[in-house]
């Protein structure tokens, strides 16, 4: 062995035979709850934080390309004017990846990092129900705004749902998801 080496072993003898200072069992429970909650956050925590965000991207959605019946601001056809020449389909795929992509894109400066983990856990699930749940969301959000249930037509449905769920998942698994 080197001199380094030598050194380094003496070291390490050393410190694996100091007995070293217990912590107090209050600061070391403390700690230790402290870890748990931040590698297993509370379902509410990670529901709260993903709606906040998920809110704050429909609603900024919404000012630009308007979604079954509502929306954009100050009137007219937003980004939808674009689209929409293309078909039905065409318009329900740009919308609802528009939407869950924006969410996706705002993640990381809003989500933190054990929430991120959480989500990424169960990527399928987590996206299924942000999918969902902002269909429904939307649908009501018209019927309320406008006093009727919005007229949709099911290959913007489809369309929408399958962009959304694609972009949520790959949002959720590109954006959320550390790499080690």
């Amino acid at each position: 062995m080197n001199p380094k080496e030598d050194r380094l072993k003496s070291e390490f003898e050393a410190f694996s035979k100091d007995p070293g200072v217990v912590p107090p069992a209050g600061v070391s429970a403390r700690v230790r709850l402290k870890i748990e909650a931040d590698l297993n956050p509370d379902l509410k925590r990670v529901f709260l934080e993903s709606l906040g965000l998920h809110a704050v991207s429909g609603a900024v959605t919404l000012l630009f390309c308007p979604q079954f019946g509502i929306g954009p601001l100050g009137g007219g056809r937003g980004l939808m004017g674009f689209v929409e020449s293309y078909g039905h389909a065409v318009c329900g795929l740009f919308c609802g990846a528009f939407f869950m992509s924006l969410t996706a894109f705002l993640a990381p400066f809003w989500l933190s990092s054990p929430v991120r983990t959480a989500l990424s856990r169960n990527a399928l699930a987590m996206a299924s129900l942000l999918t969902l749940g902002s269909l429904f969301a939307l649908l009501l959000l018209a019927f309320m705004v406008r006093g009727e249930i919005a007229h949709v037509h099911p290959e913007f449905l489809l369309a929408w749902v399958g962009a959304a769920l694609l972009s949520a998942y790959a949002g959720i698994i590109g954006t959320y998801q550390k790499k080690y």
